[in-house]
C-alpha cells in the first residue's frame, strides 16, 4: 500500500499567514492558502528574496509600492496568479487628471491588459490589479506603465511610470512552481518523517 505522508508547512507570509500542502511519494497534489498570497516582482523590505529585482520607480508625482503577483485561492485546481500594479501620490496634480495603467500579457504581449480612470486631487494611490495572468515564466521579466494625461480623450500625456518587475513564480505548465529564494525565505517546511524532503513545485 501506498504510504501517505501529510505534510504542514509553516509560512510567515509577508502580509499574510497560514499554508498546507499535501503529498504522496514525494510529489505536491495540492498546496492551499487561506488568502491571497502577495509575490513582490521588484525590491521590497522585507523579503530578502527579492534583493536582485528591479527597484521601485520614482517620478515627479508618483512612486510605486507593489509591483507583482498574487496567488489567488480557489477550487484545487483553479487557483490562479493575478497582478497588481500600485503607485502612491508624492505630489498631487492641482486638478483631475486622467490614468492610463497598462500591465503586460505574457501570455500575448500583442494585447496587454489595459485599465483608465481618473485621478482626482485629493486622491493618495492609483492601483489596479488584474486575474487571471497565464503563461508566467520563473525569473521571466514584464513591464507595467501608468501614464497620465490632462484631457479625458488621453491624447497629451504629461507623465509616465514605467516599472519592470521580475517574476518568483512560473504557471505556464499548469503548477504553481515557485522560485528557490523565495521558498527558502518564506517557507519552513515542518514534517512527520526527518528524513522527508519537500519538493517545492506546488501544484494548485
Amino acid at each position: 500500500m501506498i504510504k501517505i505522508k501529510t505534510l504542514l508547512v509553516s509560512c510567515a507570509f509577508f502580509l499574510l499567514a497560514g499554508c498546507d500542502a499535501l503529498q504522496t511519494q514525494n510529489q505536491v497534489i495540492y498546496f492551499s492558502v487561506p488568502k491571497p498570497l502577495w509575490l513582490a516582482g521588484i525590491q521590497s523590505d522585507p523579503p530578502a528574496y527579492t534583493k536582485d529585482y528591479p527597484v521601485a520607480v520614482q517620478s515627479k508625482h508618483f512612486t510605486v509600492i507593489n509591483s507583482g503577483f498574487w496567488i489567488v485561492p480557489g477550487e484545487k485546481p483553479q487557483a490562479a496568479l493575478g497582478y497588481e500594479y500600485t503607485l502612491n501620490v508624492t505630489q498631487p496634480f492641482a486638478h483631475a487628471v486622467y490614468i492610463k495603467m497598462t500591465l503586460e500579457n505574457p501570455a500575448d504581449p500583442s494585447s496587454p491588459f489595459v485599465y483608465e480612470s481618473e485621478l482626482q486631487p485629493e486622491k493618495k494611490s492609483s492601483s489596479v490589479r488584474h486575474y487571471p495572468v497565464t503563461d508566467v515564466k520563473l525569473d521571466a521579466q514584464y513591464q507595467m506603465r501608468l501614464e497620465v494625461f490632462s484631457d479625458a480623450d488621453l491624447k497629451n500625456r504629461i507623465e509616465q511610470v514605467e516599472q519592470t518587475l521580475v517574476s518568483p513564480v512560473d504557471n505556464s505548465t499548469g503548477s504553481i512552481i515557485l522560485s528557490e529564494a523565495y521558498k527558502n525565505v518564506i517557507c519552513s517546511p515542518i514534517t512527520t518523517d526527518s528524513l522527508f524532503v519537500m519538493p517545492w513545485t506546488c501544484h494548485l
